[in-house]
């Protein structure tokens, strides 16, 4: 399923038709989670084969301690992700903007 496809079905991105149209943002982006995004767009993560319950073939992963680090690991980067917006990732428009070449 396309990216887009995702973000639209979830609410977070509009489809505008006509001239001028594209796509937007549904939501103001002090709505919306960097983590939410992430989640919609690359799944939950499968750092290990054992955290892959359908194709794991790990013979320790019962017993094994490095799993429960992992998970741990991953559940703080998510935590670092949900206490940031879109909007404070365009804080800095102007330079985005500049570098990206959009300011003509």
């Amino acid at each position: 399923m396309k990216v887009v496809h995702v973000l639209g079905q979830l609410g977070l991105l509009d489809n505008v038709r006509g001239r001028g149209g594209g796509l937007r943002l549904a939501l103001d982006p002090a709505a919306i989670s960097v983590a939410e995004v992430i989640r919609a767009t690359e799944g939950e993560p499968c750092l290990v084969e054992c955290f892959d319950r359908v194709h794991n073939t790990c013979r320790i992963h019962r017993v094994c301690m490095l799993r429960g680090v992992l998970a741990e690991a991953s559940a703080a980067f998510y935590a670092v992700l949900a206490k940031y917006t879109l909007a404070d990732l365009i804080d800095n428009r102007q330079a985005l903007t500049r570098d990206l070449g959009l300011d003509a």
